[in-house]
């Protein structure tokens, strides 16, 4: 008799019930739970999370999406500290995390696509917001259920984000250098089509009216490092 058998029958309960206590299963009532595992101790059972995984893995997986970039992405301590985060809540719940990134957005639109149709994740989170994003376009018209890092350009009222307010950020930071005296003062952003870059922007041109200086748009310097880097190659 196996395992699951043995403890079935110690317990009164059927073999797959077993099998749904284990992984605590909310159909599996509190006072059944709690039999079985008194059976478990008294056979000194322990379950084995990572093998129970295994059979749950395409269901207990998160796919973690990466902005397409050649080396940028991954340099970026931002996205590092990040997916550590979310590393650490997963293995907490028991949850598989797996990273998707690519050099363009084709690249990381097949490995969204090869995942959901085949069932390896329950749901995504893009670690940015980009305007006009085929990532976050395809994730909402197939359904997919996915949270967004920064601020939803489209479809807010469908989205779950996560963000900060960049617009006061930016204002806080110029207002600071202003009270220091300086007069001259530029904006530099990495990537103006990140909506993040955009808020930050707008805080800083909010703080240089509020204090009666000009806006001068040779001061605001953006730029898209990866194109840069294309011309430089």
């Amino acid at each position: 008799m196996g395992m699951i058998q043995m403890r079935a029958a110690l317990a009164g309960v059927s073999p797959s019930t077993v099998s749904r206590t284990c992984k605590d299963h909310p159909s599996i009532s509190r006072q059944t739970k709690e039999k079985m595992r008194r059976a478990m101790a008294q056979l000194g059972y322990e379950p084995n999370f990572q093998a129970s995984n295994l059979a749950s893995q395409s269901s207990r997986t998160i796919g973690i999406i990466l902005p397409a970039s050649r080396q940028e992405a991954y340099q970026n301590s931002f996205y590092l500290e990040t997916i550590r985060g979310i590393s650490q809540l997963c293995n907490q719940k028991q949850y598989i995390n797996t990273v998707i990134t690519g050099e363009n957005e084709e690249e990381i639109l097949q490995g969204i696509r090869t995942m959901a149709r085949s069932g390896q994740a329950e749901g995504f989170i893009v670690l940015y917001s980009r305007t006009h994003d085929p990532v976050a376009e395809y994730l909402c018209a197939e359904g997919l259920p996915y949270v967004l890092i920064g601020k939803a350009y489209q479809n807010a009222n469908q989205t779950v984000y996560v963000d900060n307010d960049n617009v006061l950020a930016g204002r806080e930071a110029a207002s600071y250098l202003i009270r220091l005296g300086h007069r001259r003062i530029a904006y530099l952003s990495a990537d103006n089509s990140l909506l993040f870059a955009e808020d930050r922007k707008a805080g800083y041109l909010s703080a240089l009216l509020e204090h009666g200086l000009p806006v001068q748009p040779e001061y605001c310097i953006e730029m898209n490092c990866d194109s840069e880097k294309k011309r430089r190659d």
